[in-house]
Order: C-alpha cells, then sequence, then structure tokens
C-alpha cells in the first residue's frame, strides 16, 4: 500500500562509554586498535579516576570515541540505504540524547551539567527536497512535529515543540 506511513525508530548505544568499535574503525585514527579490556580499564579510569587520566590515555579515549562514531555513521548509512531501497519516500532524522565531556570542566563522560560538549547535539533531517544548515539551537521537543509533518499528517495540538519545515521558509520565530 503506498498511503501506509511507516515510522521507525533506531536507537544506537555504540556511542556509549565503554567505547569498543571495531579494529578496522580504530585504524581510522591510529596505527594499532586497542582491545576490548584495555578500552574497559580507560573507561573505569575516567569515570572513577578522572584527575589521573593522563594526556596518552586521554589521546586514546578521545580515539575510541571517534571511531565509535565513524561505526555508527557507517551503520546508520546502511540502515537508510536498506530504507531507500524498500521504500519510496524515506524521510531520516538523526540525533543524539547527549554529548560527551573529555575533560573539559574537569568532567569526563556526560555528567548532569549544562556544558557545551554536553547539550549542544546535531541534529540532521534529510527529507530528500530540502538542504541547507540552520546553526542556530532548536529543541528535541520539534522532533516529532516535523516527522508528523513530513509524513503529511496533521499535527496535533497537544505537540510543544515547532515543526522544523519553518526553517526552510525561513519563517523561525
Amino acid at each position: 500500500d503506498t498511503n501506509t506511513t511507516r515510522f521507525l525508530w533506531v536507537h544506537y548505544m555504540d556511542v556509549h562509554h565503554p567505547y569498543v568499535p571495531p579494529p578496522q574503525y580504530q585504524r581510522e585514527f591510529r596505527d594499532e586498535p586497542i582491545s576490548e579490556r584495555r578500552a574497559i580499564k580507560l573507561r573505569r579510569k575516567m569515570i572513577e579516576e578522572p584527575d589521573s587520566v593522563t594526556d596518552d590515555e586521554l589521546a586514546d579515549i578521545v580515539d575510541l570515541y571517534d571511531a565509535e562514531i565513524r561505526f555508527c555513521d557507517a551503520e546508520i548509512d546502511r540502515l537508510v540505504s536498506q530504507a531507500k531501497e524498500a521504500w519510496e519516500d524515506v524521510n531520516v532524522m538523526v540525533t543524539s540524547d547527549h554529548g560527551e565531556a573529555f575533560g573539559e570542566h574537569e568532567t569526563f563522560s556526560h555528567h548532569p551539567n549544562f556544558y557545551d560538549e554536553v547539550v549542544h547535539i546535531p541534529l540532521v533531517f534529510d527529507d530528500g527536497d530540502h538542504d541547507g544548515e540552520y546553526d542556530e539551537f532548536v529543541g528535541l521537543m520539534d522532533i516529532p512535529p516535523t516527522l508528523v509533518d513530513a509524513a503529511g499528517l496533521s499535527i496535533p495540538e497537544s505537540f510543544h515543540g515547532e515543526t522544523l519545515y519553518r526553517l526552510f521558509d525561513g519563517d523561525w520565530c
């Protein structure tokens, strides 16, 4: 049925510690992959003894994190490619629930604070028809009305956010 609206929510947990990306993704950032055992030890030290993390260990942690991001990007691409093969009209939105701190403000991970490294997260929306960037804050509560709007459905009055389609018209207030 071509009038069927499908909604798929996929929550990837790969970019959460402990960072244990596949070796091929680690090799994009370093010559030798870090073992899972060492990655878990680094995570423990990062959380339990953050003041004792050396510069070399921090570099290893950041390499692992970056490799996790590359791995997750590849998996998202694989999922989106399959969805586009299976269905005609595919809208894709990718975001995160939080960022990560790597020693900024003397914290690691995602402690409950409001520093940029934790709260300033990406939101990517591809509806196949629009392109561009908007480099100001939008809220995660804008996601449901945007996805409902993209599906051509009526946005319920109970939604608190605004559809991001207003950005495409230059009408954001």
